[in-house]
């Protein structure tokens, strides 16, 4: 650590301003919140270290804050489904191209065959997202008493919906197993090559699906499709994951900066790229943010207005408000996380200034 970093103060852009979408935190927050952080401490052998690692997180505050206005059932998959998202997420963050790939490899085979008896002693993610034991009584297959937050999807989503969040999961998968090959070889990308794999491994597609399951509604249906597919649809899911990637790489770049592992992050890129210093990346992409919030608010508008020529289907409409509260939520959940700022969030988005953390020396494994 120099004094030179100790030193030195960053300002944060303001990626609420001329927002109009408000905070809003899920009324089924609380029992929800304690059953989900219930179930994943139940699985064994997740290490305490690894355990307590996720606390600062906080991610049933997450799922409340981006999913606020859900059933309590929904909240519960969308909970339980941020915690195996993150492990996954986090593990793969240390390992090797071929360990993300198996790891990955079982992820993929219990959403595809949920009913199969996974092998004894399979790897911990197996059973986060499939939990289901052998019927004492019979050949059959039956749900744990605390079943898989994919036990639970599948009881509330039609087989389209499920369908597209698989295949938004595997994509997903498929971009992390792309950024470990990245790590190994020490690739450097540009600014636009990042972005290509960034929105896939930001993970927000498989959330956006999550929006669909409450519904119960056929995504196959004519009707449906040409609502997803108008383009001004399509342009703002596009708009909404590129600032939830600049939010998240803007808000997260000082811890991932302090742990050496900043490199999949937009404001190292942009330093590298445009040989810059932090505080101006940071100002670069904070405008890039707004210019993107702008075209947003457009779209969202004129998709929201009752008085639109564009036919959309009730639930896509929905769906649009949904994407707009994710982002609410997903600013708020920076601030509010111990993750990034400690106890100081709240003040931090008071006065968006922060001091660049120490740098470690050698960086921290994954111990699963």
């Amino acid at each position: 650590m120099s004094s030179t970093d100790q030193a030195v103060q960053l300002r944060l852009p303001n990626l609420l301003q001329n927002w109009p979408l408000k905070r809003t935190l899920n009324p089924h927050h609380t029992p929800i919140s304690t059953a989900s952080i219930s179930w994943f401490k139940s699985f064994t052998p997740i290490p305490p270290l690894i355990l307590s690692s996720f606390t600062p997180f906080n991610l049933p505050l997450f799922a409340s804050l981006v999913y606020p206005n859900v059933s309590a059932e929904h909240l519960r998959i969308g909970c339980d489904m941020m915690f195996a998202m993150l492990l996954f997420d986090e593990v793969s963050d240390w390992q090797g191209e071929e360990d993300v790939r198996r790891r990955g490899g079982i992820i993929k085979d219990v959403l595809r065959d949920p009913h199969d008896l996974r092998p004894e002693g399979e790897d911990v993610l197996g059973r986060i997202f499939q939990r289901l034991v052998p019927n004492t009584f019979s050949n059959s297959i039956s749900s744990h008493s605390d079943p898989s937050f994919w036990s639970r999807a599948l009881s509330i989503s039609s087989p389209s919906a499920s369908r597209s969040y698989i295949n938004s999961l595997e994509t997903y998968i498929d971009s992390v197993v792309v950024e470990a090959s990245d790590r190994s070889s020490h690739r450097l990308r540009t600014i636009e090559e990042y972005l290509s794999l960034r929105r896939r491994t930001i993970g927000v597609k498989p959330c956006f699906d999550l929006l669909f399951f409450d519904t119960n509604i056929d995504l196959d249906q004519p009707e449906m499709k040409d609502s997803l597919k108008n383009p001004m649809v399509e342009s703002l899911v596009d708009i909404a994951v590129d600032m939830i990637i600049l939010t998240n790489d803007i808000l997260s770049y000082n811890v991932e900066h302090s742990r050496n592992e900043d490199a999949h992050n937009i404001i190292t890129v942009t330093i590298r790229e445009r040989r810059c210093s932090i505080q101006q990346a940071l100002d670069h992409v904070g405008e890039w943010y707004h210019r993107l919030q702008q075209q947003f608010l457009v779209l969202f508008n004129d998709l929201s207005s009752l008085s639109t020529s564009i036919h959309l289907e009730p639930e896509i409409k929905e769906f649009i408000q949904g994407i707009g509260n994710f982002i609410t939520g997903n600013i708020a959940w920076h601030f509010e996380t111990e993750r990034y700022f400690g106890k100081h969030g709240l003040e931090v988005q008071n006065h968006k200034t922060i001091t660049l953390l120490p740098r470690k020396t050698t960086p921290t494994p994954s111990h699963l």
